[in-house]
């Protein structure tokens, strides 16, 4: 399969940086949610509560948007939407019964959310196997033909570097409307 090597290095590399953003959300998200909210904000409490739980999903989220990407530009737009249906319901139905049914306020719309983001991208992961990685025979078959289909981190960053930095600046950008928009009277 052409595109093996980018998506394992892509896979790798939605983990890695899940994991960092799982980490830094884990010991600084008070923090970095004071400075978005203020620090006397009445919504830093609960927000805090959210943002906690939902930092575990941080590594699925990103390998969900990785497979996604990866199905799409196979021509797959059945599983993805597959997937997000599977997630989507989960969610409504996780908010309905731990949000009313249990009482849980905000810890249980995050607790449904993160349920929900892992069953979306369990939904992709046996599709995603079948479609987009070559099999260990496959891939040893490539490498006697001088073939190899991996990718270097290196070689993947340089080719993603473009996009990343566009969508990390519109996330900036947006983030910065927000903080102005709170902080008006």
């Amino acid at each position: 399969l052409a595109g093996d090597g980018v998506v394992r290095t892509a896979v790798g590399i939605a983990l890695l940086f899940g994991g960092g953003i799982l980490a830094l959300l884990l010991k600084y998200g008070r923090y970095l949610l004071g400075l978005y909210v203020g620090e006397g904000s009445a919504v830093l409490v609960p927000a805090h509560a959210y943002v906690h739980i939902r930092s575990f999903s941080m590594p699925t989220t990103l390998l969900y948007n990785v497979l996604q990407a990866a199905l799409l530009g196979a021509k797959d737009s059945t599983t993805p939407l597959v997937a997000i249906t599977v997630a989507t319901v989960a969610n409504c139905v996780g908010d309905f019964y731990l949000v009313v049914h249990r009482g849980m306020g905000i810890a249980g719309a995050a607790i449904a959310t993160l349920a929900a983001q892992v069953l979306g991208t369990a939904a992709l992961l046996g599709p995603a196997r079948r479609k987009l990685f070559a099999t260990r025979p496959e891939r040893a078959a490539l490498e006697q033909a001088g073939r190899s289909s991996s990718i270097s981190a290196a070689s993947f960053l340089s080719f993603a570097a473009p996009v990343l930095t566009l969508v990390m600046g519109k996330i900036a950008a947006f983030g910065v409307m927000t903080h102005v928009a709170v902080a008006l009277p």
